[in-house]
């Protein structure tokens, strides 16, 4: 694979919406720093970004910290039950509702909530959303964002 220069990067980096930060790695294969155009930095191969893969942060790809989840778990009014940090924020993991309740969902699913989710859904043994009143439009929102 042919190594790329400085000026080549900038040129790929346009291409796809991304400003080259630098330095220059030494192949496509290894990170490089870059800044998309909502102004996140991040890390990523030149190959990645060759195949349009897109920033990391916009597209809720990269993996929060524990404090994260805790974060988000108060601002909605339940806890983060999942132990360890997934992978990444579309992995589901267990959030515990007021009642005692566990409901499994990803944090990009929980983080776009408008209503507070111990209000919706309940999960009593399955990951499963169900409705405990007749917020359907939340209900079916979920099941799309659980893939279900």
């Amino acid at each position: 694979m042919k190594k790329f220069d400085e000026e080549e990067y900038r040129d790929l980096g346009r291409r796809y919406g991304f400003e080259f930060i630098g330095p220059v790695p030494e192949s496509m294969l290894d990170r490089t720093r870059w800044r998309c155009a909502r102004g996140h930095y991040f890390e990523m191969r030149g190959a990645n970004v060759s195949i349009g893969r897109g920033c990391p942060v916009c597209s809720h790809r990269w993996r929060r910290r524990n404090a994260d989840y805790h974060t988000l778990a108060k601002k909605h009014g339940v806890e983060w039950a999942g132990g360890t940090t997934p992978k990444n924020t579309r992995e589901a993991t267990a959030w515990k509702l007021p009642g005692g309740s566990i409901v499994y969902m990803p944090y990009r699913s929980l983080a776009v909530r408008a209503r507070r989710l111990a209000d919706t859904y309940e999960h009593p043994h399955a990951p499963v959303a169900r409705p405990l009143d007749s917020h359907l439009d939340d209900v079916e929102e979920a099941l799309v964002d659980l893939s279900l």
